[in-house]
């Protein structure tokens, strides 16, 4: 089961306008025969291009039967499921292979956690716990299970 990424009103503007500024420059330059602006609106756009190649699209979050697989541009980080310690609503822009500050936090056993931005987050919660063995939805989180006293 796959889910897109949620992405804020502002984020679309942003890297769509950010390379149309290189474009007009490119235009501009060509049109107006200054190699020195055609070459910095060709050379931004190029990047930029590779860039959102490279770490923005696609992005997305895929549930496969045994990891959190999360693509983003060619990049791709696994979660196995076992590693999973909680997941819960968090807010902020700090890096993260997300393009909305409405973001869910999961925190792995490691200590280490990512921040991802699932655009449906109930069903990206709920469809993570019939996943995950021992992973189980509490409100707003998935929180992992406590094990049985007998075992």
């Amino acid at each position: 089961m796959t889910f897109k990424s949620k992405m804020d009103w502002w984020a679309g503007p942003l890297l769509i306008g950010i390379p149309l500024v290189f474009l007009v420059q490119l235009i501009f330059g060509l049109v107006d025969g200054n190699t020195m602006l055609a070459g910095v609106g060709g050379g931004g756009l190029a990047f930029l291009v590779i860039l959102y190649g490279a770490i923005v699209w696609p992005l997305r979050y895929t549930l496969t039967d045994d990891t959190l697989v999360i693509q983003f541009g060619y990049a791709r980080s696994r979660i196995p499921y076992d590693v999973i310690t909680a997941v819960e609503p968090h807010k902020g822009l700090l890096s993260g292979p997300a393009l909305s500050s409405d973001r869910l936090r999961i925190a792995r056993a490691n200590g280490l956690s990512v921040q991802i931005s699932p655009h449906d987050q109930a069903a990206f919660l709920r469809a993570l716990a019939e996943k995950a063995e021992g992973l189980v939805v509490d409100g707003d989180r998935v929180v992992r299970a406590p094990k049985p006293s007998g075992a």
